[in-house]
C-alpha cells in the first residue's frame, strides 16, 4: 500500500528511477486546504501577483508586447461592490518621449488607468494606484499592462528604429480583492468550470462517485469521471472516494459531494435523488411544468446523455450531480463525449436567461443543451447578512426612505421616554 501510494504521489514519483524501487518509508502531504488551487486567486482580500506564480517582467523596444497576468477566480467567488483595488509597482528606462509614453492598465479588454512615463532619466520604483469596477471579474480574467515606450527623437509619419527602452512590472504589485464565497447550487456550469464543487478541495477529499455494483459501463465511465476530477486541480494526491450505490458509507453520504453514474433505478439512492430530481422518475417532490417537460422531452427524444446537479437530500451545503443515459447503453461513450474541453464550454456560454442551468443534456452528435428547470434557490456557502441588506436596499430604494423615517423617529421616541420618565421621579 505505501509503495502505491507512493507511486501515486506525482511529488515522490519524480525521484524515482530505474526498473525498480524500494519505499522504506512514506508520509502523503497533508489534506488540501478549500480553493487552494494553484495559481488561482488565493482565499485572503489582498495578495501579490507572486502568489498567482507571476514572476517580475520586463518588455523591451518599441511596441513591446502587453505584460499578461491570469487573475484566475473559482466559480463561487463574489467580488464585493466596494474595495476593489489595484496597486501596481513598475519601472521603465531612460531616453522616452515623455509626451505620449504610457503604461496603461487593461481588465478584461477594457481600459482602467494610464500613467504617463514622465521622466525623461527613467524610474526604478514607482507604483501606480486605481480603483477596479466589481463588475469586471468574472471566472477568468485577464489583466494587461502594456507599455506604449517611444524614444525621445520619435516623430509621426518616420521609420521607428529600435532603441534601448524598457519598461518593467515587479510581482509585488498588489491587488485588493474582498469577496464573499456562495453559488447555487443547481449550476451545472460550475462542474464544467474546473470540476467546482467537487474540486473544492484539491485532493478531491470534498468528492465521491458512486456507481452501481452490476452495471460495468458505469465503472467504465468511473475511470473517465475520475480523470476529469484530477485535471481539474493538479495536486499530488488523490483522496477521491468511490463507493458502490449498495453499499455507501453514511459518513461518506453526509460528507461529501457525490456523482452518482447511472444510478440503479428503484434504487434507495435513485428513491432519495427522485424528490429533487426532475430527470427522475419519482413521488414526493414537486413534478415538472408542462414546458419544463415539453422542453426536457425535446432534447432527450434521439437519446443521450444527461446531467443534473441538486441539493445533497443527505447533508446540506452539498451537492448530488446525477450522470445517467437517457437510453440503456453505449453510456461510457456518452461520458467521453460529454467530458470534453468543446462540450463542456457549452455549458457556461448557453443562452440560459440567468445563466443558471441545472440540467444538461448532450446529444448522440455531440451537441449540448441546457435547460434551467426546478428550484434554484439553494445555495453552496453563505450570504453574510451585511450583503444581502445590501443587495436589499440597492434593489429598492424606497427602503431607504422608511430606515431614515425609522432613524428619526426611534431616537425622539426615545428622548420623550426618557423625559416623561425623569418628570414622574421629580414629582
Amino acid at each position: 500500500m505505501k509503495a502505491g501510494a507512493a507511486l501515486a504521489d506525482r511529488t515522490a514519483r519524480a525521484t524515482f528511477v530505474g526498473a525498480q524501487a524500494r519505499v522504506a518509508s512514506y508520509s502523503p502531504p497533508g489534506p488540501a486546504k478549500p480553493r487552494d488551487w494553484a495559481g488561482f486567486i488565493p482565499e485572503r482580500s489582498k495578495f501579490q501577483l507572486k502568489d498567482i506564480g507571476f514572476q517580475t517582467t520586463t518588455v523591451h523596444r518599441v511596441f513591446p508586447p502587453k505584460i499578461r497576468v491570469e487573475l484566475k477566480t473559482q466559480p463561487d467567488v463574489k467580488p464585493w461592490e466596494s474595495g476593489q483595488k489595484m496597486n501596481i509597482h513598475y519601472a521603465f528606462g531612460p531616453g522616452l518621449q515623455t509626451k505620449i509614453s504610457t503604461l496603461e492598465v487593461q481588465l478584461n479588454g477594457v481600459a482602467l488607468k494610464s500613467a504617463r512615463l514622465d521622466n525623461p532619466e527613467g524610474e526604478d520604483d514607482k507604483w501606480l494606484s486605481l480603483e477596479v469596477p466589481w463588475g469586471l471579474y468574472g471566472p477568468m480574467n485577464y489583466l494587461d499592462l502594456i507599455f506604449h515606450i517611444y524614444p525621445k527623437d520619435f516623430k509621426e509619419c518616420e521609420r521607428v528604429s529600435d532603441r534601448p527602452l524598457w519598461g518593467t512590472v515587479f510581482d509585488d504589485t498588489t491587488i485588493s480583492m474582498p469577496k464573499d464565497y456562495w453559488t447555487e447550487a443547481h449550476n451545472v456550469a460550475g462542474f464544467a468550470r474546473w470540476a467546482f464543487p467537487y474540486s473544492l478541495r484539491a485532493d478531491l477529499s470534498d468528492a465521491a462517485i458512486i456507481v452501481p455494483e452490476d452495471n460495468p459501463e458505469a465503472i467504465r465511465a468511473l475511470v473517465r469521471m475520475a480523470a476529469y476530477l484530477g485535471s481539474a486541480n493538479k495536486y499530488p494526491v488523490s483522496r477521491l472516494d468511490v463507493a458502490y450505490e449498495e453499499s455507501v458509507p453514511e459518513s461518506v453520504l453526509k460528507s461529501r459531494n457525490l456523482i452518482f453514474l447511472a444510478p440503479k433505478p428503484k434504487g434507495a439512492a435513485e428513491r432519495a435523488l427522485s424528490k429533487a430530481a426532475s430527470t427522475l422518475p419519482g413521488e414526493g417532490r414537486v413534478s415538472l411544468g408542462e414546458e419544463d417537460r415539453a422542453r426536457l422531452q425535446a432534447l432527450v427524444r434521439e437519446g443521450g446523455l444527461t446531467l443534473e446537479q441538486v441539493p445533497s437530500p443527505w447533508a446540506e451545503q452539498r451537492v448530488a450531480l446525477l450522470v445517467q443515459p437517457i437510453l440503456p447503453g453505449e453510456f461510457t461513450s456518452y461520458v467521453e463525449q460529454m467530458l470534453t474541453p468543446a462540450n463542456l464550454s457549452q455549458l457556461t456560454t448557453s443562452g440560459v436567461p440567468k445563466r443558471l442551468s441545472s440540467v444538461a443534456v448532450v446529444s448522440k452528435v455531440g451537441a449540448v443543451n441546457t435547460l434551467e428547470i426546478g428550484d434554484t434557490t439553494a445555495l453552496l456557502g453563505r450570504i453574510p447578512l451585511a450583503r444581502r441588506l445590501g443587495s436589499l436596499f440597492a434593489a429598492h430604494r424606497w427602503l431607504w426612505t422608511i430606515f431614515l423615517v425609522l432613524s428619526l423617529l426611534l431616537p425622539i421616541s426615545v428622548i420623550r421616554r426618557v423625559r416623561r420618565i425623569r418628570k414622574q421621579k421629580a414629582r
